[in-house]
């Protein structure tokens, strides 16, 4: 749990990590109980609209109470993003308020899938590196996927990250399909359609910024005939 709290001046004050060891780090010899933006309180300006990019389900669920905006971190597998929907949703009407629910996937339309899946494995293993950071899988999975999900944790080379490494050996061809939006434009389409239909206010469409004729490919199709094409619909 974050050590951040709601100020009393419009700000936030942080609490406890400085007893839980964070502060005898300091080269300090005396310092406030907490640290809050005083100044906030003398000018008249409106919230600042929030948007929370969470995965696990405390952070879904505290986020939906806060925030104006919840953008779930994981990756495409339909089920498990139909999962922090509706924790985001309950946890909102429970605190009486409505807030706006995205998600973040990787988009890579290719004719060839096999390049797809290259091209994005990396960047899948990133994001599926969230739901399991502690070494357990958090969310619904298959049997399959926990498996898969574990040896990601127990291989993955932070400094590769983000790149062709032990993470992206581990995943097969099935987990790519399934945890991002990979293959022809038809199946991109589809693929998009099916997060639309959870009633999501927006999504993020993550592409690798490696500079390849392969990547700049998948860029065009998305921009000019998968979108259009979800737009149309």
């Amino acid at each position: 749990m974050s050590p951040w709290r709601d100020g009393r001046h419009g700000g936030r004050q942080c609490h406890g990590r400085e007893r839980q060891g964070g502060g005898h780090d300091l080269a300090i010899g005396a310092g406030p109980a907490g640290s809050s933006l005083r100044w906030l309180a003398d000018y008249d300006l409106p919230k600042v609209p929030v948007e929370s990019f969470a995965t696990g389900p405390k952070a879904i669920a505290s986020s939906a109470r806060t925030a104006e905006t919840v953008i779930l971190g994981l990756a495409a597998e339909i089920n498990r993003v139909a999962w922090g929907v509706d924790l985001a949703r309950t946890a909102a009407q429970e605190a009486g308020r409505e807030v706006g629910v995205g998600c973040v996937v990787v988009a890579m339309p290719q004719e060839d899938i096999r390049v797809a899946r290259d091209l994005a494995r990396p960047t899948i293993a990133t994001m599926a590196r969230f739901s399991v950071m502690n070494k357990k899988v958090i969310g619904p999975a298959t049997s399959d996927q926990a498996e898969t999900m574990l040896k990601l944790a127990e291989v993955y080379d932070m400094n590769k990250h983000g790149d062709a490494a032990a993470q992206t050996q581990v995943l097969s061809d099935e987990f790519v399909d399934q945890f991002g939006i990979v293959g022809s434009v038809d199946t991109c389409v589809d693929r998009i359609k099916e997060f639309v239909d959870l009633g999501l206010e927006r999504m993020t469409l993550w592409m690798p910024h490696t500079r390849t004729p392969e990547m700049a490919h998948s860029y065009d199709l998305l921009v000019n005939e998968v979108l259009p094409r979800v737009r149309a619909r």
